[in-house]
């Protein structure tokens, strides 16, 4: 298992901004200037804000010496010299050592973008959304990466509430689901340990309120963290790798071609059968193709 290693105050920028209004559903032509727009968003650089800072949980059986800030670091002054496979292989580096960031994650994303690899650029940007999914240059980037997708899948829209449900499960990571399900459980139990010892009747009343309504937020942050678990759990995604890949009616040659699907394209896990590997699409749609051809986010 990975031990998180957070970094703040100063992370590798690659592509960031606004997406251009570009691809479907927009104009072949964003208007005087859109040339100029996307030019100025692509332009690399990184935005340091301040020290670079970092927490670790380094198990004591590493035994060796590992400065991620270090190769952090380094990755981020190869990436501004525009050396992006080197940079790539520091950022990596940190990963293969144990520690794992939403930061790193982005920035290894960065790299495989700049290198035309938009399958492992989207990979890298999904699993950084995994540890920050709030973050507004991630999700620009994210977007910007989807323009190159061939594939244009239209997800089927959903029920208002079950759209409700999964935005409030991805609203917060599930550490972070977990940190505010705790306080709001020491919060409920502050408030009903002050009502058993005060003998004061209005203060026991106003305990009494502060408590109920702490409980009821405890329970429904609880239920939004077993969701979110469970969704986790069950629906596993995965991103195509290669640049076109035929999709089966079932797990074998011999079955029948449906459809194909091309590099960044985002799917869902379901069966699997030897290696092969049962998908299932934003709009619906069902196949079955090789475990090679995909990667787990």
């Amino acid at each position: 298992m990975r031990h998180a290693a957070f970094f703040a105050g100063f992370r590798g920028r690659g592509i960031h901004g606004v997406v251009p209004q570009t691809g479907p559903g927009c104009s072949e032509s964003a208007g005087p200037g859109a040339d100029q727009k996307e030019r100025q968003i692509m332009k690399p650089f990184l935005k340091s804000i301040g020290p670079m800072l970092i927490w670790m949980l380094i198990p004591a059986s590493m035994g060796h010496a590992f400065d991620p800030a270090l190769h952090f670091e380094e990755g981020n002054r190869l990436y501004r010299e525009g050396r992006y496979e080197q940079a790539l292989q520091a950022y990596k580096s940190i990963l293969e050592s144990g520690l794992e960031s939403g930061f790193v994650y982005y920035n290894i994303g960065n790299c495989h973008y700049k290198l035309n690899r938009i399958g492992p650029a989207i990979l890298y940007y999904e699993r950084a959304a995994r540890w920050m999914p709030n973050d507004p240059d991630l999700r620009a980037n994210l977007a910007l990466a989807n323009l190159a997708v061939v594939d244009r899948i239209e997800p089927v829209r959903p029920f208002f509430l079950l759209r409700f449900s999964r935005w409030m499960m991805r609203l917060l990571t599930v550490e972070e689901w977990i940190g505010l399900t705790t306080v709001l459980y020491l919060i409920f139990m502050t408030f009903t340990i002050l009502r058993i010892v005060t003998r004061k009747p209005r203060a026991r009343r106003i305990l009494s309120r502060f408590g109920a309504v702490s409980a009821i937020l405890f329970l429904l942050a609880g239920l939004v963290l077993l969701a979110r678990l469970r969704s986790d759990a069950r629906f596993a995604e995965a991103v195509i790798m290669r640049p076109e890949v035929v999709v089966m009616s079932g797990p074998g040659e011999e079955t029948t071609e449906i459809f194909t699907l091309h590099e960044g394209t985002k799917v869902s896990l379901d069966s699997r059968s030897g290696e092969w590997v049962e998908i299932i699409l934003a709009d619906g749609k069902v196949g079955w193709v090789r475990a090679e051809v995909l990667e787990e986010i």
